[in-house]
């Protein structure tokens, strides 16, 4: 009998690529119902359908909103969007001082006026004489801590703000729950298994491939779409921020017209109900995003499950992102409207 020769590794190299092939799609395949472990650590395009979904849903974008909306002022300290600008507050004083100055002259010259309409040459009221006094102290008063009233307005509105936030929260939490099912859902579509031979494995990634691209695709653009309305959204609160430090600054000039003794028909009135409507525009922004982060959630969770309809969902959500950022930019005049300025 022959002797038996001893073939080298390398000969063997084609069969034993198949065999770590085999291996190894036979145990990434493996069928199973995922849990919440795996939708944590999810890798690869299912790991990006999540961020896009989270992206869609931006619920923990509602925080960022809430740094963003809510402005706090405490003794010389501003702060805003989760900054505390200390020495900004020392300049905002500078500012603020420099027009209080020029508030006073224009507070004794519309008193002069008021004054002067008010009495006849023929006499004199005592009443109307004290009326225009009073209107003269007041004036004083409210001139003297109008940057103060200004942010006062905003820390009530801040206040209306987080108490929206709070309610939202309860709702969130059935929301982030039916998310993670949904989440669960992509990711058992997109890891099935229907055998254990080879053909079966390689014919199971590409399905698994294909639903992970179409998913990618069709959230791509909602996605994109709810970036976008963030950044709008992000440029209307910063903008709100700083139109209400400005109004605080020009405060004395809003004021300053309340000696004229006209009453509520005075330029101060007007003003403060100004700085009323754009601290309520914040209010309006949160309701708006939250009520609309309800419907997104509310069409894609009646639809995707059993992916029928789902390109009409994605439209859907389209739509509604569109409407959240037409509700955002008119949140000033819904502000308006609410205090009847408008």
């Amino acid at each position: 009998m022959g002797k038996k020769v001893a073939l080298p590794l390398v000969y063997y190299r084609r069969q034993i690529m198949v065999l770590v092939l085999c291996s190894i799609f036979l145990v990434s395949m493996a069928a199973f119902c995922a849990t919440e472990e795996d939708v944590t650590g999810a890798k690869g395009m299912v790991k990006t359908i999540y961020g896009l979904i989270d992206d869609v849903f931006g619920i923990s974008g509602m925080e960022d909103l809430e740094d963003l909306l809510v402005i706090h002022f405490d003794s010389g300290t501003l702060k805003a969007g989760g900054i505390t600008f200390t020495s900004l507050s020392t300049v905002l004083t500078t500012m603020y001082k420099t027009f209080q100055n020029l508030g006073v002259m224009l507070l004794l010259v519309f008193f002069g006026v008021g004054l002067l309409q008010s009495i006849s040459f023929q006499q004199m009221y005592l009443e109307k004489l004290v009326k225009q006094f009073i209107f003269l102290c007041i004036g004083i008063v409210v001139m003297s801590r109008s940057m103060d009233l200004v942010f006062g307005i905003g820390n009530v509105f801040s206040a209306l703000i987080q108490k929206i936030v709070s309610n939202a929260n309860v709702s969130y939490a059935d929301m982030e729950s039916q998310i993670l099912n949904l989440k669960m859902a992509i990711y058992d579509d997109c890891h099935v298994s229907t055998g254990t031979g080879l053909k079966a494995a390689i014919a199971d990634t590409v399905s698994n491939m294909a639903s992970s691209i179409s998913y990618i695709i069709q959230l791509f653009i909602p996605s994109l779409i709810a970036k976008l309305s963030n950044v709008v959204v992000s440029v209307m609160c910063w903008s709100r921020f700083i139109e209400l430090t400005i109004m605080a600054i020009v405060s004395p000039l809003s004021v300053c017209d309340i000696s004229s003794g006209t009453g509520a028909g005075s330029n101060a009135v007007r003003g403060i109900k100004n700085v009323m409507a754009l601290a309520l525009s914040g209010a309006v922004i949160m309701l708006a995003v939250f009520i609309c982060q309800q419907i997104q959630f509310g069409i894609l969770s009646a639809n995707v499950m059993n992916q029928e309809n789902f390109m009409s969902c994605i439209w859907k959500e389209i739509v509604v992102a569109v409407v959240e950022v037409g509700l955002v930019v008119k949140a000033p005049g819904l502000s308006k409207q609410i205090l009847g300025m408008a």
